[in-house]
């Protein structure tokens, strides 16, 4: 037996909060490295991860399953500074002439 714990997306309920999926499909699950690390997919740095977004829990390699209740992973901001190529400017129609600059 292979336990590794292992990430999940979550789902929006009818509240607009994250909760567990209930029907897990293998080809969602982020295997994790062993029973205690795993690795969220790969986020630009800086960016905010909601709690909720993920949930962990114990998979069996074997049986292809959850073997614990998945619990919600906390809210977190990935590490790093954010990289951008270029930057261009957004007008406004808005009498004040307030433009907006947007890192690309």
């Amino acid at each position: 037996m292979a336990y590794k714990l292992s990430l999940v997306k979550g789902v929006k309920n009818e509240q607009g909060a994250f909760i567990a999926p209930e029907n897990v499909q293998v080809e969602e699950v982020i295997i994790g490295e062993d029973a205690k690390h795993a690795k969220a997919e790969k986020f630009d740095a800086g960016t905010p991860i909601e709690e909720g977004y993920y949930f962990a829990g114990v998979f069996d390699d074997e049986t292809k399953r959850f073997v614990t209740d998945l619990k919600a992973v906390p809210a977190f901001v990935v590490a790093g500074v954010p990289v951008f190529n270029s930057v261009s400017v957004e007008q406004t129609e808005d009498e004040n002439g307030q433009a907006t600059v947007v890192a690309e």
